[in-house]
């Protein structure tokens, strides 16, 4: 943001009765002009250029600029002139996705994963847009409407990247609306205390027993076993730092009871090394893939998602705050109550119940009550 400043106040510094200003994410250049009521007198006017505040959107606000006092200095300038310009002048779409891109990796150092995602979330959707025509709501409107069914995952993915491009030209507005119903259609019967106990056993490679363990565990996702730090498992106060993956770092604890004692009971801080080299430098989905492929060959019948889900409401049953428990997952308190609420069954009510039951029952035994 000082880097943005200090161009800003070099470009003003050049211009003669001009100046670019910054609002927020945009830049507006004001400028005494005639009055837009005809008569001889100026006055002061802010006009929007529709250029973000980042170094290429100063650039071009900048010839935006110097055209404009050209306009000025020759006598040439009218209202009229000005604003049929200004309409051919407006970036294309094209245009405002490339400085979108180009702001996002300024502010996003690339890896393979990184550039893996942005292609998977924005510019297959990008390639739909006619990038030589102006950006608009309404474009971008009628292309998400075009190309994905209402309530589908593809509708909320391509409104999620349309949204990102329209926040970023600075235009009013959301296609929020078109977004709304999606639901994700799963439905697991989650492994009890005992089954996973059991399903861990079934493993008879150490590494890939390990791998099911930490998932169990920690909530995991399934890639994220090649990106964690074990140092801390030892310690009295169990903390997992998961080093990278989808979301990045975070911290982990074993929340749920049995998750606690199991770290102890299988040493997971001793990692066995896996019968072949395995290239952590490839995409999460190519990991998460090959953790899926242990699942399979050991004919447990169940998912590492499976174990995810199982962590996920265990720390509900077990009255673990939703915001802790969404946090260590590594995902928003919506996509939490969206996906895990639906994994609640019988079972866990019943939990629940006793617990509260064996609770009222401890304290009316105590001394006073």
């Amino acid at each position: 943001m000082e880097d943005i400043r200090k161009r800003l106040q070099s470009i003003n510094a050049a211009l003669d009765g001009i100046s670019l200003v910054q609002r927020g994410n945009k830049l507006y250049m004001r400028a005494m002009l005639p009055h837009k009521d005809g008569s001889n007198s100026h006055k002061r006017y802010e006009l929007k250029i529709g250029c973000p505040a980042t170094r290429d959107g100063l650039k071009i606000a900048a010839k935006k600029a110097g055209d404009l006092s050209s306009l000025l200095l020759s006598g040439l300038f009218t209202w009229q002139t000005w604003e049929t310009g200004k309409s051919k002048d407006r970036l294309t779409t094209g245009e405002w996705i490339d400085l979108f891109e180009t702001a996002h990796w300024k502010k996003v150092q690339k890896t393979p994963n990184r550039e893996r995602n942005w292609a998977v979330d924005y510019t297959a959707f990008f390639h739909l847009l006619l990038t030589s025509e102006p950006l608009t709501l309404d474009m971008l409107r009628k292309v998400a409407m075009d190309y994905s069914n209402p309530t589908t995952r593809k509708r909320q993915k391509i409104c999620n990247a349309y949204n990102a491009l329209a926040r970023f030209a600075g235009i009013e507005g959301s296609l929020s609306d078109l977004a709304k119903g999606y639901k994700p259609k799963v439905e697991r019967i989650l492994p009890t205390v005992g089954q996973i106990e059991a399903y861990r056993g079934k493993f008879s490679d150490p590494f890939w027993r390990w791998g099911f363990s930490m998932i169990a565990c920690f909530g995991l996702r399934p890639h994220e076993i090649f990106h964690v730090n074990l140092s801390r498992l030892p310690e009295e106060t169990p903390i997992l730092e998961v080093t990278g993956g989808k979301t990045g770092a975070r911290q982990v604890l074993p929340m749920p009871r049995d998750c606690r004692r199991w770290v102890v009971e299988w040493a997971l801080w001793e990692q066995p090394q896996p019968s072949r080299k395995i290239n952590t430098d490839r995409p999460n989905s190519d990991l998460g893939h090959r953790v899926s492929q242990s699942f399979r060959r050991s004919g447990i019948g169940i998912t590492p998602y499976y174990l995810r889900d199982w962590w996920a409401v265990q720390c509900a049953v077990e009255g673990i705050d939703v915001s802790i428990a969404a946090r260590m997952m590594g995902h928003s308190l919506k996509v939490h109550y969206d996906h895990y609420q639906s994994h609640i069954d019988e079972r866990h009510y019943v939990s629940v119940f006793k617990q509260h039951e064996d609770s009222a029952e401890t304290m009316a035994n105590l001394p006073g009550c």
